[in-house]
């Protein structure tokens, strides 16, 4: 390992004593009572990382930080209010390190850095732990039964962020089995409060705070391009965070782009109807499409649901321990496979595909699927639509939207055509021009089917979206 520019000379192990710019620094090591928060990685890169840890009733905390086969060093940190943070540099990429508070005697935690030449690495996936300690921990302890690389949490890492007591109980506590075996990335979810100043999110994970970088960033790890995306910092068309996050994939080259985000754009379960959500599927799954985006993970609803729409798989993997929603509460006609189940997501890189294998806590698999490389885009559509489907499927009456995302700044035009039986009225036709002109960024058309006569159980319908250079199609099923 090359030398850290900040690692002290020597350890004198014998007087739990170091040298540091020829000062005499004493090693104390915390009781274990004050020792709140064991270290963890928060930020990981491939020559660095953060770690974090907390320790009440002292002024000074050092880490003790290996390479495999190498001697240990002494790592100083910084300290605000009790939490320590050191910033270790000049690290090798795709290299095992070790980690733990000086002068203790647990066992080391490990990270690897990443390495855009590494071929083959595994990655979990999984969130929505909050609430409930006991099924996060068996979740956790599962996962930690994996050999990953990094972990991706999709957010709500406890039920309310704004207390401390419950990062412990329900975050801390629960995870480290699996925070000891590998780095947890998270993306930020809305138990956290994270757009709150009293919020401990800001505290526990400065470097992601709203007060720093709005807690979107990325990271490559191979041939794969990683997102994380933050849906409680403004991200409609024109903010920073869509100008960072389109800029971001324009200039990505790689075969495969995975994001992460706590909102689900394709669901079938209890928040389908919410504002945020409706807003996630008319701005981003746009811009994914756009992109050619590979693989989309989040939570939220605390399910598991794979949905396929264009080429882009969207997961939500939302059972590490919340209470558990319906799947199928509301139509989600994108819908492959989706369980009422505890969750996470082993995820394996290759170089040619991500192979996943969905488990439960209890080592079941639930799902099996595989992400093929995207298709790099070479031109770029001038508008996409995305749909909400009908929220149920069983009423006499019920209607959709259409949401057309216009990309480029002269008037455009297109068509929309349902297709359904002649016992139902397509309102207000069903086969309708619109215009959208230059001020119509985003773009909303409602449609409603009314039955005339039924004649049958079961009516299939078809909506085609005829967009310049492109058709998006929405297959769903009315039962009656």
């Amino acid at each position: 390992m090359k030398t850290l520019h900040y690692s002290l000379i020597c350890v004198l192990l014998l007087t739990c004593c170091t040298i540091y710019e020829k000062t005499i620094v004493k090693i104390t090591p915390p009781p274990t009572k004050n020792i709140k928060v064991l270290p963890f990685v928060e930020i990981l890169g491939e020559t660095n990382a953060v770690i974090i840890w907390q320790v009440k009733n002292v002024e000074n905390s050092f880490l003790e930080f290996k390479e495999e086969g190498e001697e240990i060093k002494i790592i100083p940190a910084v300290s605000s209010n009790e939490l320590f943070r050191a910033d270790v540099q000049k690290l090798e990429p795709n290299t095992i390190y070790y980690y733990r508070i000086a002068g203790t005697k647990s066992e080391f935690s490990k990270f690897k850095t990443l390495s855009k030449d590494k071929k083959k690495f595994s990655f979990a996936v999984l969130g929505d732990n909050r609430t409930n300690p006991k099924e996060f921990k068996s979740v956790a302890d599962a996962v930690a039964q994996h050999n990953v690389d990094f972990i991706i949490h999709t957010g709500d890492m406890m039920t309310d962020g704004k207390w401390k007591y419950q990062w412990y109980k329900q975050w801390f506590t629960p995870g480290k089995a699996m925070f000891k075996n590998a780095p947890v990335l998270i993306a930020v979810g809305n138990h956290e409060y994270p757009w709150l100043e009293k919020s401990f999110w800001n505290y526990f994970y400065p470097d992601h705070s709203q007060f720093y970088n709005k807690g979107y960033y990325s990271y490559q790890n191979g041939n794969i391009f990683f997102i994380h995306l933050n849906p409680f910092q403004p991200f409609e068309p024109g903010s920073k965070q869509y100008l960072w996050l389109e800029n971001t994939l324009k200039n990505c080259n790689l075969p495969f782009i995975v994001v992460a985000l706590h909102l689900s754009a394709f669901t079938g379960a209890a928040h389908a109807k919410d504002e945020a959500v409706k807003s996630a599927r008319q701005v981003l799954v746009p811009l994914f499409q756009k992109y050619n985006v590979n693989f989309v993970v989040s939570g939220h609803d605390h399910v598991y649901d794979r949905s396929e729409y264009d080429g882009t798989t969207y997961v939500i993997a939302g059972g590490a321990g919340a209470p558990l929603y319906n799947p199928r509460a509301y139509l989600n006609p994108f819908s492959v496979c989706a369980k009422q189940s505890l969750n996470f997501m082993i995820c394996d890189a290759d170089g040619e595909k991500i192979k996943v294998n969905v488990y439960d806590n209890k080592g079941n698999v639930l799902d099996t699927f595989s992400i093929p490389p995207r298709k790099i885009p070479k031109t770029f559509p001038a508008a996409y639509a995305t749909f909400r489907p009908p929220w149920s499927n069983k009423v006499q009456s019920t209607d959709f939207d259409v949401y057309i995302r216009h990309f480029l700044s002269n008037e455009l035009s297109g068509t929309v055509k349902t297709e359904i039986s002649t016992d139902f009225e397509v309102l207000p036709t069903n086969c309708f021009n619109f215009v959208i002109t230059t001020n119509d960024i985003l773009k909303t058309l409602n449609f409603k089917l009314k039955l005339i006569d039924k004649k049958q159980s079961s009516y299939p319908v078809k909506v085609n979206v005829l967009l310049p250079g492109i058709t998006n199609n929405m297959n769903f099923l009315l039962i009656y």
